[in-house]
């Protein structure tokens, strides 16, 4: 099944570039016709760090003519985001659901969120799960910890704790922050796991450091307040020895596909 026909009901994003200005319409004449293969998308990230959406966006769009899935998933990035374009959750999908069909785990977990919470797209938890699971098994960390919620939560899957667990771990030793917190709650309340409140006190700690690292606020609140819960329970020599273990702690690195 092509998801990119789900989202769109057939229609591609290819074709959908008739609704915004063609290439030649906004690129500057100095550099039109000297931009080949991946230059592009390099002169599209460069515009885009800069905080240039538009020429980002413009860039994008020919990097995608020619072939690049990186291009279609950040054109869907800006769609969702509003960045140099009005904010459109149904175009978001169908230039996600491009790049996933093409196996891209980034644009196959991006498209999950949405469908996982009815943003451009039908809410449906089984193409959800489905598609955080395409990622995940790539090793998509984000992705590892979505498909272990959407198990926490009996969403689109079996409602079970210990797979939950099992892929809040893989994200969490890669360190996606979400998963560390989701990791360490989950031995704080021995759910899906026997009640440890050492490693819970360990995993909290790491979320609150990665959460500080990607300014992610709610995380942030959460890690915090649990961590707490759990170090009350803990001795001085427990926390002492803890501390130590996540200062030392490395996060997994995936093997390049």
């Amino acid at each position: 099944m092509r998801i990119a026909s789900v989202v769109a009901g057939g229609l591609t994003g290819l074709a959908l570039l008739s609704c915004v200005p063609s290439v030649a319409q906004t690129m500057s004449p100095v550099i039109e016709g000297e931009v080949k293969g991946d230059k592009s998308f390099e002169l599209a990230m460069d515009s885009y760090r800069q905080g240039d959406f538009r020429n980002a966006f413009t860039w994008w769009l020919l990097a995608s003519q020619q072939g690049s899935v990186e291009a279609d998933y950040w054109l869907g990035r800006m769609y969702a985001r509003g960045e140099g374009v009005k904010q459109d959750y149904a175009e978001a999908a169908v230039w996600y659901g491009q790049a996933a069909d093409k196996g891209y785990a980034e644009a196959q977990t991006a498209l999950a969120v949405l469908y996982e919470n009815g943003q451009g797209v039908r809410k449906d938890y089984d193409m959800a799960a489905l598609l955080y699971r395409k990622a995940a098994e790539q090793g998509q960390a984000a992705a590892q910890n979505g498909l272990g919620a959407m198990y926490a939560k009996g969403r689109g899957v079996p409602r079970d704790y210990v797979m939950a667990v099992s892929w809040y771990r893989k994200a969490a030793e890669q360190g996606n922050n979400r998963g560390q917190y989701n990791l360490g709650d989950a031995y704080h309340a021995g759910r899906g796991v026997d009640k440890d409140e050492v490693e819970a006190y360990r995993w909290l700690s790491l979320a609150v450091i990665s959460s500080r690292a990607a300014d992610d606020a709610p995380a942030i609140a959460l890690a915090t307040s649990t961590r707490a819960e759990a170090a009350g329970r803990l001795t001085q020599a427990q926390i002492t020895d803890a501390d130590a273990w996540v200062a030392a702690w490395k996060p997994v690195v995936q093997p390049s596909p």
